[in-house]
């Protein structure tokens, strides 16, 4: 989160692969929300679950940052791959995109 934010991308941070609260769907009700996890079989599932549990509420989507990966890598190394401006539309249309289908 503190690389994101330091980069201008508007962050919060769920701390580890089984962190998320199914609660916390009601506080991003009717937002964008765009999830990036770890480039790793936990942070992938962890980001199907949050998005299937978002749908309800908002519009997710998941951004995976390494698709060919499964070491790990996460937002604060791509973040240093790519020293330019980064925006969160310029992070989606770089990296793999997967948008779930509900919608509230």
């Amino acid at each position: 989160m503190i690389a994101a934010r330091s980069r201008g991308l508007p962050a919060i941070a769920v701390p580890g692969d089984h962190a998320w609260r199914s609660t916390w769907g009601d506080l991003l009700a009717r937002r964008h929300v765009t999830i990036v996890m770890d480039a790793d079989t936990q942070g992938r599932a962890a980001a199907r679950r949050i998005s299937a549990n978002l749908a309800n509420h908002a519009y997710p989507r998941i951004v995976e940052l390494a698709p060919l990966r499964d070491d790990g890598y996460d937002l604060t190394d791509w973040l240093l791959d790519h020293s330019e401006h980064v925006d969160v539309d310029a992070l989606a249309t770089s990296a793999s995109i997967h948008r779930n289908t509900c919608q509230p």
